[in-house]
C-alpha cells in the first residue's frame, strides 16, 4: 500500500477510535446516576482516570512520530537534482575542452555563436538555491558561469578568483562527502570560534569598517579557519545574536556550535555551513 493511503488509513482509525471512545464515556456516565452517591464519585473517578490512559495511548504515539518527523532537516536528493549533477559534471568537462578556443575568447555566449547552447543548458539547472544536491556539491550552476567568464577574461590558472573556483568546483565534482544524519558540511571558507561573542564582535567590526579589529579578534587563539567541504557533527546549539555598530545600523546573526573531527568545539554563521 502507498505511504500516503496507509497515512489516511491511520488518520480514519484514530478518529474512529477517538468517536468510539466518546460514546462509551458518555455512555458510563448516563449508567452511573442511578447508584448510590458514594459508588457514583468512585465510578466517576475511575472513568476519569481510564480516559487519561486511552488519550495517551491514543495521543502519545502520535505525537512521537510527528516529533522524529520534524527531527529531520530535509528530504532526501531528489533524481532530478541527482541528474542536475550529473549534467553540471558534463558542463565541466566541455568547458575545460573550450576554455583555450580563440572563438570562446572573441564571442562568448553570445546567441550568434556555438558556445551558447552550453550556457543555455547551465541555465535549465536554474540558481540552485536550496537544493540539497548543490549544498553537497559546495557550490551551485552560477559558480561554473563565474569561471567561464574569468577564462574567457583571459585569467590563467594562478589568478586568485580563477583558482579559488577551479578548487571548489572540482573538489564538488570529484568526491562528495556522503553526510550521515546529525552532521554538517562547511559551504564556504570562514571563521569558527571558540564562543559566539568573539563570532560577533568580529562581525560588529567589519560593519564599521575595522578591519584591523577584526583581523585582531579572528586570529586571536579563540578562532580558526574552517575550509569547505570540511564535515562537521551538529548543531550542538544555535543561536540569534543581534550585531550592531554606532552608526545604529542593526542585524540579527545565526550562530550555530559544531564539533569537528578534532574534537573542537566551534561556533560560526549559519551561511557557511549546511546541515542534513
Amino acid at each position: 500500500m502507498l505511504p500516503d493511503k496507509v497515512e489516511t488509513m491511520q488518520e480514519i482509525t484514530f478518529i474512529l477510535s477517538l468517536i468510539l471512545f466518546v460514546a462509551m464515556a458518555c455512555a458510563a456516565m448516563r449508567s452511573c446516576v442511578r447508584f448510590a452517591p458514594t459508588v457514583r464519585r468512585r465510578v466517576v473517578r475511575t472513568a476519569l482516570f481510564a480516559c487519561l490512559i486511552i488519550l495517551c495511548a491514543l495521543f502519545l504515539p502520535r505525537y512521537l512520530d510527528h516529533d522524529r518527523s520534524a527531527g529531520r532537516t530535509g528530504p532526501p536528493v531528489s533524481p532530478i537534482e541527482a541528474d542536475h549533477v550529473a549534467v553540471l559534471r558534463g558542463l565541466h568537462n566541455e568547458l575545460q575542452t573550450f576554455r583555450h578556443d580563440p572563438e570562446f575568447h572573441r564571442v562568448g555566449f553570445d546567441a550568434c555563436c556555438r558556445f551558447s547552447d552550453w550556457k543555455q543548458r547551465l541555465d535549465r539547472l536554474g540558481d540552485g538555491n536550496g537544493s540539497r544536491a548543490y549544498q553537497s556539491l559546495g557550490f551551485v550552476p552560477r559558480d561554473l558561469l563565474t569561471l567561464a567568464n574569468h577564462y574567457r577574461a583571459g585569467d590563467g590558472d594562478e589568478a586568485a578568483p580563477v583558482r579559488a573556483l577551479a578548487t571548489l568546483i572540482d573538489a564538488g565534482l570529484s568526491s562528495s562527502p556522503v553526510l550521515e544524519s546529525g552532521q554538517g558540511m562547511v559551504r564556504q571558507q570562514g571563521y569558527a570560534c571558540v564562543n559566539p561573542e568573539l563570532l560577533r564582535r568580529y562581525h560588529a567590526a567589519l560593519g564599521m569598517h575595522q578591519h584591523a579589529e577584526a583581523g585582531r579578534i579572528i586570529t586571536g587563539p579563540g578562532c580558526r579557519i574552517l575550509h569547505p567541504r570540511t564535515v562537521v557533527s551538529g548543531p550542538l546549539d544555535s543561536r540569534h545574536v543581534l550585531v550592531s555598530d554606532p552608526g545604529m545600523r542593526k542585524a540579527g546573526a545565526l550562530y550555530h556550535q559544531v564539533r569537528t573531527d578534532s574534537g573542537a568545539i566551534l561556533w560560526l554563521s549559519h551561511d557557511r555551513v549546511v546541515f542534513r
